[in-house]
Order: structure tokens, then sequence, then C-alpha cells
């Protein structure tokens, strides 16, 4: 039946069945067209012969008025193809009865039938063979018992009217109609076939938009990771404290300021001039020339991927100093590029010689054993003394010094721990190894680790305490909050500060204050002024009061912050917010707090500070904010 009947498998979608719908009822107005100009050509012929003008009159009008009842009331469906199938035969039987002709009228029939082949649907031919069929028969039947129709007689097959020539004529009509029917069946197909292959073109060309849409996506995001990895890779590059450099074709191209002050140079344009060699000696304590060797040391690395080694430098000065070298080829844009990581080891080579001189010295036989002793007590002494006046040029030397020497210092420890560590192995798997060699080393582990760790955690501190100085980073994204709440949460968050003080705080404002901004830049602003005023406002178990009065108009956000405490000269009014300025160094304060306050201020919120003051009575920051 598929085969017959294709447009009724189950297989065929909702929208083709909609367009097969949308195909009847537009076939359904040409033949409801047809029907009309059919009827009125029905009327015209039988005009001719007065005995059957009635029949062309009433037949054909019958036939056009099941034409408009199939299209008004049935358009579209089964039911009003069967009727144009009825319909489309009883035009030629009226015209038939007229005996224009047996060619001309058996044409009529066939005609009528081809416009029913606009249909995607062999059912009106079918319907039509049926009527055509029971037509012949009847007639033929009716005609061979000479009955008159109207007072006609009928003469549909001619005075020779036979059973023979009916079955003939019905072959013929049946022939005709299959050869109909197949071509309807095929152009139904081709129709379902036309409209499904369009059908998974559109789905075809919606999955490449939604691909395309997915790769715009993931391009967007590959795009955008690779620009936080350039960040990440230009922050790195410029703000570590270690030397870089990028050596492409055996020339320097690219540095980062930490060599530049490494090797005093104060222009980076005369530094890329140079070749790696020209930074060192002539000669390297091993005696090769600096160009030999560096040539050879760069081109290990662009064989194995990377070379680690130690070498001499010269400063811009002309002072020679040992550095480590860490050597690593990489990729930019397709061409081998050498990544050089530079870091100062003097300290560390400094303490190598002195380990090899305590060796020395200990291998010395028993009679020099005092002298020796003498001697290294001779030379810890002048360490200790070294070491207390590093200390004092470190306090001198600032912020960046206080940054470098514990790092350096850790560098250097963890690498002596890591040199006696190998002299200690290997004396062990050489079996030379003495008990009084090990209680050293234990000694020395366990002063190392010490040294190591309390630098570590002193450089952990600093970082902490300095690192809100580059606000121009800030990361945290904006969005609404309840500056009043989040006031509370931090002055609550701070009663660790508070519980020791007799200090109380109080807020001035409306129930709620909502804001669109930065929650992150607020707690740095309000935490670092309570906590400058606890430290400096008052003294120990001195009770006193903060407020913290805002007010929000259109266009500007105002925050009056004020104490009772000890109040600033007129000499540090105009320091306050200065970096590293501080009036309680002594007590391990860094002058950074209101550094912080005013650059978080000015170049995150875009706001002003100001502040007023009297010795003896108190302070007062006026601060505004645009919003």
């Amino acid at each position: 039946m598929k085969r017959l009947f294709p447009h009724t498998s189950r297989n065929i979608s909702d929208e083709i069945q909609t367009a097969l719908t949308e195909s009847y009822k537009n076939t359904e107005k040409i033949l409801l067209i047809i029907s009309f100009i059919s009827f009125i050509g029905t009327s015209f012929i039988t005009s001719y012969s007065h005995n059957t003008y009635f029949l062309g009159i009433v037949g054909g009008g019958t036939a056009f008025v099941l034409s408009l009842i199939a299209y008004v009331f049935y358009r579209g469906t089964l039911i009003s193809r069967l009727l144009f199938g009825i319909i489309y035969m009883m035009y030629p039987s009226i015209m038939l009865q007229q005996q224009l002709g047996m060619i001309e009228m058996h044409f009529a029939f066939f005609y009528m039938v081809s416009f029913l082949m606009m249909y995607k649907d062999i059912s009106p031919i079918l319907m039509a063979l049926l009527v055509v069929a029971i037509h012949h028969i009847s007639l033929t039947y009716l005609q061979l018992n000479n009955v008159e129709l109207m007072g006609a007689p009928l003469l549909i097959f001619g005075p020779n009217c036979s059973w023979t020539i009916t079955i003939i004529h019905m072959i013929m009509w049946a022939f005709a109609l299959v050869i109909y029917m197949y071509m309807i069946i095929k152009n139904t197909q081709n129709f379902i076939r036309s409209r499904m292959d369009n059908m998974k073109l559109i789905q075809q060309s919606d999955k490449l938009d939604e691909l395309n849409l997915t790769l715009e996506q993931k391009v967007s995001k590959r795009t955008f990771e690779l620009f936080e990895q350039k960040h990440v890779f230009e922050t790195l590059f410029n703000e570590t404290s270690d030397g870089i450099t990028l050596i492409k074709g055996g020339n320097v191209i690219d540095c980062n300021n930490a060599v530049l002050k490494l090797l005093k140079y104060k222009n980076k344009d005369d530094f890329l001039k140079l070749h790696p060699y020209e930074l060192s000696p002539q000669f390297q304590p091993d005696g090769q020339t600096s160009k030999d060797k560096a040539s050879e040391h760069i081109k290990i690395c662009l064989q194995k991927g990377s070379n680690r080694f130690e070498w001499v430098h010269q400063k811009a000065t002309g002072e020679d100093f040992w550095a480590e070298i860490v050597l690593t080829k990489i990729k930019i844009k397709n061409e081998d590029v050498i990544h050089g990581v530079w870091r100062d080891i003097t300290h560390k080579k400094y303490l190598d010689e002195q380990i090899i001189h305590r060796t020395e010295e200990l291998e010395q036989s028993n009679e020099e054993l005092e002298v020796t002793l003498e001697n290294l007590k001779q030379t810890q002494e002048q360490l200790l003394e070294s070491k207390k006046m590093e200390s004092l040029g470190n306090l001198v030397a600032g912020v960046a010094h206080e940054i470098n020497t514990p790092v350096g210092i850790g560098i250097t420890g963890i690498t002596h721990f890591i040199e006696i560590t190998k002299e200690i192995t290997s004396n062990y798997k050489s079996e030379t190894m003495s008990a009084e060699e090990f209680e050293q080393y234990l000694e020395s582990s366990s002063s190392l680790a010490e040294m190591v760790n309390k630098n570590l955690n002193r450089t952990a501190r600093l970082v902490k305490s300095f690192k809100q100085i580059a606000v121009d980073q800030v990361i945290e994204s904006k969005r609404d909050f309840d500056l009043i709440e989040y006031l509370n949460s931090l002055i609550h968050s701070l009663s660790n500060d508070l519980k020791n003080t007799e200090i109380h705080i109080g807020i001035k404002s409306s129930p709620a204050l909502i804001l669109n901004s930065y929650p992150g830049v607020f707690s740095q602003i309000f935490t670092n002024l309570i906590l400058n005023s606890i430290y400096h406002a008052f003294d120990k178990n001195e009770k006193g009061s903060i407020s913290i009065a805002l007010s929000k108009n259109d266009d500007e956000l105002k925050i009056i912050y004020e104490d009772d405490g000890h109040g600033i000269t007129k000499e540090d009014l105009t320091e306050i917010f200065e970096p590293f300025f501080t009036t309680d160094r002594e007590h391990g304060r860094t002058g950074l707090g209101l550094n912080v306050v005013y650059n978080v201020l000015t170049n995150t919120l875009k706001g002003t500070i100001t502040c007023e003051s009297t010795e003896g009575e108190g302070v007062s920051f006026t601060i505004l904010i645009p919003i």
C-alpha cells in the first residue's frame, strides 16, 4: 500500500504532511476554477439540443455545486479528492450524451482525468475509474434495452453498441489510468523525497551553524586564555627578581629589569647590543675563553632543550660575580629562542669556598688542631661581625633589600644544604664517613633548615604586606552589595585586633546602602584606616572612639572617618600617604597602610581622600567616590 499511496507512510514527518496538504489545497483551487469552466462549457454544448439542454444545465450545475462543497467544507482532505474524482467524470458523461463524436467525447474523459494528475494521490483517479466503469456498464445496458433519457435515446456507443465495445473501452481506460497512476505515484515520491532532502539540508545547515557558533565560542575562549597566558608570562618576565633574557641567533633580543639591575646597566638598548660572552670577562675560571664556552652552552641547550651551569659574569662597573644560568629552548613564532634565567650565587660560591677551606683545615694533623680551632673561632667571629654589618646595611637599604635578602639567604642555605648532603652521601657510599662528620652534618642541617624556614616566613610576611601596592592589578569584579552590612561584617572580622583595646567603632548611615562596586577595595580601605587608628592613634588600654559616617547622593558616595586619638603633627600630615612612611618602625610597622588606601581610592574607585588633623585632637579623613 505504501508504494501505491506513498503519502500515507508513517515515516513521513509532520512538515511533509503539511506540505502535501497545502499542495492538495492549491490543486483544489485550480480544479474549482476548471470545474466552473467545465460547467459553462457543458451548458454551452448541450444548448445545441433542446432535448439535452436541461440535462447540461442541471447535470453541470450539480457537478459545480459539488465542487463548491468539496472546496469549502472538505478542502485538503481525502473526501474532497474523491469528490473531485467523481465531479470530473460527470462533465464528459453529460457531454457524451450529445454525441458530438465518439473520439471527442472519450478524449474529454482523458483530459478531465489528466487534471486530476495534479494531485499527489491516486485516490481521485481510482474514483474516476470506478465512476467511468459504472457509467459505461449501466449506460450500455440501458442503450441495449432502448431506454430513453428525458425523451432522448441513449446512444453512448452508437448504433453498433455491444458489450464487446464496452469491454474494449474499459480495458483502454484501465491501461491509460494505470499509466496516469504510475506518473502520480512517481511524482508524489519525488515530491516527498525532495522535501525530505530539503529538510536534511536545513538540518545540516542548522548543525553547521551550531558547529560554527561552537567553534567561534571555542576560538573566543582560547583567545582569551592565550591573552591571559600572555599577561601572566609578561608579569612573570617583568616582575620576577631573577634576571631573564631571550637569546636568538646568539644575540640577546630582550631582557627584564632584574638583569639590568644585576649587571648595573642603565640603558636597555645598550645591553641588547651585546653578545652573551661580552657580558663576561675574557676567560672563565677553567681557562677557556668566555666566547667559546658561551657558544658551547648555547649549542648544548639547542640540542638537549635545556642547560644549567655556573658562569662568571662581569657587571657594567667591571666587577666580576658568579651566576647560576638556566637556559631553556622555547618556540616563539615558530623560531628557536633560548630563555635564560640568571641568579646571583656569589654568596653561595663564597660559602662553598668556606666549606672547602674548613674541610682542608679539619684534614690537617692533630698537632695543628688547636691552631685550626682558633682559626675557625676567628672565622666565626668575623662572619658574625659581617652578619651584623649586613643587617645594619639591610635596614638602610629599604624594602627591596628586605625582600631580596631573605630570599637570597634561603636559596643560599638550601644550596649549601644540598652541597653538604652530596658530600656526606659521597662519604657514606665510599665508607669514609666518620661519626664526627655525621654529627657535624646533623648540626649544620638543623641550622640551615631553621635559617631557611625563618627567612622564607619573613619573606612571606613582607610580600603579603607589600602586594596590595599593585592596585592597578585588582582582579575582583564589580557586584551589588550592601556597604553597611559589609562594613559591619568587616568590623566583626577585626575583633581579634580590637579585643584588647578600649576603642568603640560607631557607624552613622541609613539602614541599607546598596552599591555596585568593588567590595574588596572597600575592605582594604576600612581595614587599613581602622588598623591605622588602633596602632597609632591610641595608647595601650586607652579609651577612644572611631566614627564612620556614610552618605550617598545621585552621583557620589561620601565617607567621613574620624577618631579622637593623638592626631598627626603638621610636619607628618603631608607625608602620611607616601609609601613606607611610618612613625612606628621600631614596632614593625611598614608604612604601607594609608598608601594602599590612597592608591585603591584614586586608581580603582577614581575617588579622592583628604586628611585634617590637629595634634592631640584626633584625625578626620574625608573620602569622595563617584558612583
